[in-house]
């Protein structure tokens, strides 16, 4: 584990099952806890996150959490 000094912030990566969402938001505040992304349709979502910290090393990717938004 490493310590909120020791982060640089986090990267989350969304893909869509249509195809037409692949992106990469990239947080730069190591000590937020939220984010909202705002502009999606629906469709279902795959969502996971990764940790940088300060020497620019990325953790492990996070499991995917898989998220459905209805018409």
């Amino acid at each position: 584990p490493l310590s909120a000094s020791d982060l640089s912030g986090y990267e989350l990566y969304i893909t869509s099952d249509s195809g037409d969402l692949d992106q990469v938001i990239v947080v730069d505040d190591p000590l937020v806890t939220d984010h909202t992304i705002e502009g999606l349709s629906p469709n279902t979502y795959h969502v996971a996150i990764a940790a940088i910290d300060s020497g620019g090393n990325y953790s492990e990717l996070s499991s995917i959490i898989i998220i459905t938004l209805p018409m």
